[in-house]
């Protein structure tokens, strides 16, 4: 049942409208209609499908008025920790050997823990190509490493 307290009259109704085009926010409209929550007010301009040209707001308080340009992104290439050095991102991935394909029992501090298959399903392993380093944060072979920070 809805409260007849917070029914939407014709007055109401006009004055959103005219704060809304004027650029006023649904905050600022709630203290010209206290006896609606700031998210009736914003229902209320859905429901009546009112749009705004987003040039036409007006800016908040601590914004600049004139928007500004936007900012310039910057290219991040990324980089990838092999051999203990840093390297970038090889054009082109390089292909990893096939691996021995280790069980998570078989593993080795140097061999690679690249997953292969899916866990839980016959025929899953590891890796196991010897270049890794696990107790130093390597424990990936150096193709497997290039692939995981592509």
């Amino acid at each position: 049942m809805t409260n007849p307290a917070t029914m939407w009259s014709e007055p109401d109704t006009a004055l959103l409208r005219d704060r809304w085009e004027k650029g006023w926010t649904a905050s600022e409209i709630r203290h010209d209609l206290p006896h609606f929550s700031r998210n009736a007010i914003i229902g209320k301009i859905d429901r009546l499908g009112l749009t705004r040209d987003r040039g036409e707001r007006k800016p908040r308080k601590g914004q600049p008025s004139k928007p500004r340009p936007p900012r310039e992104r910057k290219h991040n290439p990324g980089l990838a920790w092999i051999d203990g050095a840093k390297a970038r991102k090889p054009e082109l991935p390089i292909e990893p050997s096939d691996g021995v394909g280790l069980q998570l029992v078989d593993l080795t501090n140097s061999a690679c823990r690249w997953p292969k298959g899916t866990p839980g399903v016959a025929g899953f392993c590891f890796c196991g190509e010897s270049g890794a380093d696990f107790s130093a944060g390597k424990p990936y072979c150096s193709p497997h490493a290039r692939m995981a920070v592509i």
